[in-house]
């Protein structure tokens, strides 16, 4: 494949991947929730000129995240992939001096009294979460994915990552 031809078709992916509700149609694109159950939506996206819908699972799988086994497995169907906003917020205390807010949508990293908790979430915010503003703000996506690190909770990241 030549190169013109290579990025013509990473244009066609990138310019039509969307994650939506199954079944919805190529111009319905619904804003999922977070902490949405992602088993009832799919990755749309065209390649080649043939439109493909593929599950979350599938994607994943195809991606290289899991395997297809790795997939039905209850560390995968069962793992949490959100936890309510109070609750990270409530959360934030154990590592912060410094309240989180009520309305509030990020806190300052600086606020984090351990050093290696500090860390953790930079390296969150550059690989997991894929942030490409600042690392000097902890959102709540990130305090989750932190959460889940200082308390050995399993997450079932590839379902709430896109």
């Amino acid at each position: 494949m030549s190169h013109s031809a290579h990025r013509e078709l990473a244009l066609e992916v990138y310019s039509t991947i969307r994650v939506r509700p199954r079944g919805a149609g190529a111009d319905e694109i619904p804003m999922r929730q977070p902490g949405a159950d992602t088993s009832h939506y799919e990755i749309y996206f065209r390649m080649f000129g043939d439109d493909i819908h593929l599950s979350m699972e599938e994607f994943a799988v195809m991606l290289g995240l899991y395997t297809p086994a790795e997939v039905r497995l209850p560390l995968y169907t069962n793992s949490i992939h959100h936890l309510p906003s109070d609750y990270l917020r409530v959360w934030w205390g154990a590592i912060s001096d410094k309240p989180f807010g009520k309305k509030a949508t990020k806190a300052r990293v600086s606020d984090i009294r351990d050093p290696l908790h500090r860390y953790l979430h930079r390296l969150i915010a550059k690989s997991v979460t894929g942030r490409k503003e600042g690392t000097e703000h902890c959102n709540l996506r990130d305090l989750f994915f932190v959460w889940c690190l200082l308390t050995h909770t399993h997450t079932a990241t590839s379902r709430d990552v896109l």
